[in-house]
């Protein structure tokens, strides 16, 4: 199997069939390595790549818990900037390029004057205020806050890519 997008093969196991057969990977191989992952990293795949509105709940109820051990926030401030950045970690594209980062354009090579090629969409204290429904002046301030958020759950990610590939390595 191809190991560069095990995230894509993970979400083609949500209605695939579970047969096994020992001579090459299937569906059921990769639900198997799952089991592997832990919580927090298994929901996010589900929220992200199966599109899971209970694992997409859970994942907001469990980086609450995260958060508040970390920084003592009310409660709807705390929610309105996990929520924030759960929306940045599930849809990171530009929405100018759809993610894409250049076009051509003729015969020209054009790289995307919104996210400068990175294909990532580039938020603004303004508009994750305007998201999350808080002054600016505090989402300027919380704006670090995201991004520990959008880091722990990019390690998770990380964590659960890893424990895949080992899971699934072929020592053929």
């Amino acid at each position: 199997m191809d190991l560069s997008n095990l995230r894509e093969a993970f979400s083609a196991t949500a209605l695939a069939n579970l047969d096994w057969d020992e001579n090459s990977e299937r569906p059921i191989d990769r639900v198997a390595a799952s089991g592997k992952i832990n919580e927090l990293g298994l929901l996010l795949w589900k929220a992200k790549y199966q599109l899971e509105a209970e694992a997409y709940r859970r994942v907001q109820i469990a980086l609450c818990e995260i958060y508040g051990k970390r920084y003592r926030d009310a409660p709807p401030i705390r929610a309105a900037l996990v929520g924030q950045a759960l929306r940045e970690f599930l849809a990171p594209a530009c929405r100018a390029c759809r993610g894409v980062g250049e076009m051509m354009v003729n015969d020209r090579r054009v790289v995307c004057e919104d996210c400068g090629g990175s294909k990532l969409h580039r938020y603004s204290d303004i508009e994750r205020a305007g998201t999350m429904k808080l002054g600016f002046g505090l989402t300027k301030h919380a704006a670090h806050k995201i991004q520990w958020l959008l880091g722990l759950m990019g390690d998770e990610d990380c964590r659960a890519n890893a424990v895949m590939n080992i899971e699934l390595r072929s020592d053929d």
